[in-house]
């Protein structure tokens, strides 16, 4: 959970930083990626992001900043790179060609058609344990569908739609 300034929430128990998710699909599945830090030597959650519109431009300098982003794409090939130039990470400029072997792609974009193709265009090149957390607000019979299709890829998949409009995308 990245904070505004770009700070990882912390184990209660240990202190370390951490990242959590989960979620009550019919899997009864939980996730829990822990991020790295001087006093913790676990390698740092790697993390890309696809849909770079009002609400992901932010979403992704927070995950920069918490020295998690790795990757970028849009569908407008011309956004992903100037990011990705702004931040030295990676982009890609065609879907075919996203991800790179990551443990975690998070999804933010306008429509349940565009999160059927986005999900439809990455899914072959996820490698089997990826983590899809698509925070776009869509429909739930869209979220059943991307959850039933990523588990056919042997990826796992959470919905968890955004509010806040972008101011709140901007704090965190």
């Amino acid at each position: 959970i990245v904070g505004a300034q770009g700070e990882v929430a912390t184990s209660a128990r240990t202190g370390s930083p951490r990242l959590c998710c989960s979620t009550n699909a019919p899997h009864r599945t939980a996730f829990c990626f822990v991020a790295s830090a001087p006093d913790n030597p676990a390698p740092m959650l790697r993390v890309g992001f696809l849909g770079l519109g009002a609400m992901g431009i932010p979403m992704a300098k927070n995950l920069h900043r918490a020295g998690m982003l790795q990757s970028v794409w849009n569908r407008s090939p011309e956004k992903a790179l100037a990011l990705a130039g702004e931040l030295g990470v990676a982009a890609a400029t065609a879907l075919a060609q996203f991800p790179p072997p990551l443990p975690l792609i998070v999804t933010c974009v306008s429509a349940d058609a565009d999160v059927r193709a986005v999900i439809e265009g990455m899914a072959p090149g996820l490698p089997s344990g990826t983590l899809v957390i698509d925070c776009s607000t869509v429909s739930a019979d869209t979220a059943r569908w991307a959850e039933n299709f990523l588990l056919g890829h042997g990826v796992r998949f959470l919905d968890a739609p955004v509010s806040g409009g972008v101011e709140g995308a901007e704090k965190g």
